[in-house]
Order: C-alpha cells, then structure tokens, then sequence
C-alpha cells in the first residue's frame, strides 16, 4: 500500500511525523523549499529527470524524486545491516552527499514537498499556529 497512488501528483499522504519535522523548520526556510519545487524548473539531484513525489534537502533546497533519494538516504530507525547491494548500499544508513552544497545527508535534511505544503497549511501564515488552536483557551474575543 506504500505505492497506492503514486502517480497522482498531488497530495501524498503525508505521516504526522513527517509534517511535524517540516513544522520545526523555519518558515523562511519551509517557504524556500517549497518555492524550489514549485517553481517548475528543478530537476532531481540523481536522476535528472523532473522530480516525481519530490523532497527537498533542507541543507541547500536541493529537489530529488522521492525515490531516489529513499535508495540513498534510509529513513528514521532504519538499519543498515542486511542493505544488500541495492545502488546506496555502500553508503550506510546516512551517508549521501548532496550533489549540490557537499552536505552529507540524513534523513533530518530531506522533507517530502507534501509534508511541507501540510505544515504551512496548517501552521496559518504567520507559521505560528499550534495544533488545537481553533479559539479554545484565553477567552479572546475579537
């Protein structure tokens, strides 16, 4: 069920953890990113092609297919042993080095495009909005 609907472009489903780690980033930084893929005109670091499910790396806003970088970049709790010979295998669990600024990559540096459109969307504009803030607690009215 991980490739159901890899096609479609838009709104991947998106973890709460994966939304979370793109909250933490700066905003500034979360809206560079974005801008990098929506822009149109990134290509991903490895392959060349236009980038399909895209991440960016928070290092430089270097754009990658989603999987791509998965071959080169083993997410969170993963475990090198037993990587066989898949095309990252030498390089560990962390240990690619972005094309583009020299950064040795983990898998902190690298946040699915949809997992940043989900943090904006719901941090607001300000990107200071936090989870439940819907009027509850403070009694302000207007």
């Amino acid at each position: 069920s991980e490739g159901a609907g890899e096609g479609s472009g838009g709104a991947e489903k998106v973890t709460a953890a994966a939304a979370s780690a793109a909250r933490r980033l700066p905003v500034a930084l979360r809206g560079m990113m974005r801008a990098a893929v929506e822009n149109g005109n990134c290509v991903c670091g490895i392959c060349g092609d236009p980038p399909q499910n895209p991440a960016i790396s928070s290092c430089c806003t270097r754009t990658f297919c989603g999987d791509c970088i998965s071959l080169h970049v083993s997410p969170a709790g993963a475990a090198a042993k037993g990587s066989g010979s898949g095309v990252g295998a030498d390089l560990g669990v962390d240990g690619f080095v972005c094309p583009s600024c020299g950064t040795t990559l983990l898998h902190t540096h690298i946040h699915a495009a949809a997992a940043l459109i989900v943090a904006d969307s719901s941090a607001g504009p300000s990107g200071s909005a936090k989870p439940g803030a819907k009027g509850g607690r403070g009694g302000s009215r207007g």
